[in-house]
């Protein structure tokens, strides 16, 4: 008898990064669409049912007219469980923020980004836009700090203006 999974919801950032970036390095010819769209659910009552929205984007990725240039990437896969849906429930469990943050985003994060800044030559100092998603409340301010970027540099968090939209992404040729 095989048994369910453990959880029926869980992190999904690996999987969208890797559709991007396999989107930006394929080398194929011609121009390529990655779409990514969520809308979650939150218990009602949570802080979550205030924060999460529905959203969605799409990104052309190509070689004519490019707004911004792809230089590399870094990646690094922990399973920081910050919130999970059991199997058979309906609603996410979270953690507590303040140990997401601390235990997770301010750890993971800046060494991930220092390799990348190592592998691509570039410095702190060089970064013209820095945004952090799906982070609790100042984490972007955090990791800035600790990677030397100027907090001019930071993009304004959308979360107070269109919620956490999640992150599920599929490409398309």
């Amino acid at each position: 008898m095989r048994s369910p999974a453990p959880f029926a919801d869980l992190q999904n950032a690996v999987i969208v990064a890797s559709a991007l970036a396999q989107a930006l390095e394929s080398g194929a010819e011609g121009d390529a669409l990655v779409v990514a769209a969520d809308r979650r659910s939150a218990k009602p009552g949570s802080t979550q049912e205030m924060q999460f929205g529905a959203g969605a984007a799409a990104i052309q990725v190509g070689e004519d007219a490019p707004l911004a240039k792809y230089l590399g990437r870094e990646s690094v896969s922990h399973l920081f469980v910050d919130h999970f849906r059991a199997t058979g429930e309906k609603h996410d469990y979270y953690w507590e923020e303040r140990w997401i943050r601390d235990e997770g985003v301010a750890k993971v994060i800046p060494a991930a980004v220092k390799r990348l800044l190592a592998k691509t030559g570039c410095a702190a100092t060089d970064v013209k836009w820095f945004g952090l998603a799906a982070a609790p409340s100042g984490s972007d301010k955090l990791v800035a700090k600790a990677l030397g970027i100027a907090p001019e540099q930071i993009i304004p968090d959308l979360n107070g203006n269109v919620g956490d939209c999640g992150r599920r992404m599929r490409r398309c040729s």
